[in-house]
């Protein structure tokens, strides 16, 4: 089975900025994954632009990655708990965000009385 991220320039970009970040942090968990999720989606955005199933998974894939090989864990419970969060939590997550940036992007909040 081929490295997917190896077979993918703009993996391999998103890669090592997913690395920098946990670098950055004292651990990765529960905590902060929303936020290395959206960290990833910002990122993603300025290098594949359309592609959004494909931006997606590959958020997903760059993190799973990063989790394995990058993050040093207590157990391979806190492993194996923290993966979970990536495969159930953090595709509805990427979801929300995607569907909360649309909606503002297309009806943006009246949040300052003098721009009405």
């Amino acid at each position: 089975m081929s490295d997917p991220i190896a077979n993918d320039p703009i993996a391999q970009q998103l890669y090592t900025t997913a690395r920098g970040w946990i670098r950055g942090q004292t651990t990765v968990g529960p905590a902060n994954i929303i936020t290395f999720a959206t960290m990833l989606m910002v990122a993603v955005q300025k290098l594949a632009k359309g592609r959004g199933v494909y931006k997606k998974e590959l958020v997903l894939t760059v993190m799973r990655a990063a989790i394995e090989n990058d993050v040093p864990f207590d157990s391979d419970a806190d492993e194996q708990a923290v993966l979970q969060l990536v495969d159930t939590v953090v595709p509805a997550a990427i979801d929300g965000i995607k569907d909360l940036g649309t909606q503002l992007m297309t009806n943006p909040p009246n949040c300052f009385p003098c721009c009405k």
